[in-house]
């Protein structure tokens, strides 16, 4: 039987998306699981093949015979003179060791590489929010809010003038209105019975269902001013 026969017991699927270079794999023959960098070969066996070329061959051509002879006697198979000596035996075993060790080892570099771009690509992203952060002369959102039963314009900006803010546009599009209405508009029932009964608790005005339009929008709101608590 030629080599190019007994080589393919040894050769897996070939998928032209990973390095062309067999691997030990047990001993039963597999694919280097690294993305391919030249001649269909990741950069660690471009490298092997340059100095000592390559122990297991590549996927797509034969075995050498002398690693072959190893595949075969991994799986029980070889047809190798019984003047083999054992100590022959051992020193390939101990050899295909260390160049399993020395693969696995250059590529776990290989892999831990990449990791170094996320970090670059947070860094050019941290430009993006200082911008965010920064208003101008955008417009206050028209949505009111509890402000701890006093009742409130909110905080957050929006696009145009007399629009919502995310928070509040999401609220008017799942209930029709903000939860707490406009601040330039009626309070919807509900919540003004909470207006209502958290005023007589504490003792301060109710505050109006018609509240006075927004101010510039540079301008901050003020909250109405009630009776000073006991």
């Amino acid at each position: 039987m030629s080599i190019e026969e007994r080589s393919k017991r040894f050769t897996p699927r070939v998928s032209t998306a990973f390095c062309m270079a067999r691997v030990w794999n047990g001993g039963q023959g597999g694919q280097c699981p690294l993305t391919p960098a030249t001649r269909g070969l990741c950069q660690y066996h471009v490298d092997r093949d340059e100095e000592i070329g390559l122990n297991y061959g590549r996927v797509d051509g034969s075995i050498p015979e002398e690693t072959l002879l190893a595949f075969e006697a991994a799986a029980g198979t070889s047809d190798t003179s019984p003047s083999k000596s054992k100590g022959q035996r051992q020193q390939r075993s101990r050899s295909g060791a260390r160049e399993r060790r020395e693969a696995s080892r250059q590529e776990m570099r290989a892999r831990s590489k990449p990791k170094a771009r996320p970090k670059a690509k947070a860094e050019a992203k941290e430009p993006v929010k200082a911008d965010r952060s920064v208003h101008g002369d955008r417009p206050r959102c028209t949505s009111r809010v509890w402000a701890g039963g006093q009742g409130g314009q909110c905080t957050r900006h929006c696009e145009v003038e007399g629009g919502l803010c995310g928070l509040h546009a999401a609220e008017a599009a799942k209930l029709g209105c903000p939860k707490h209405g406009y601040i330039h508009g009626d309070i919807p029932e509900g919540k003004y019975m909470e207006f209502k009964r958290e005023a007589d608790r504490r003792g301060w005005s109710t505050p109006s269902p018609q509240a006075p339009p927004p101010g510039p929008s540079g301008a901050k709101q003020k909250r109405p001013v009630g009776r000073p608590r006991k």
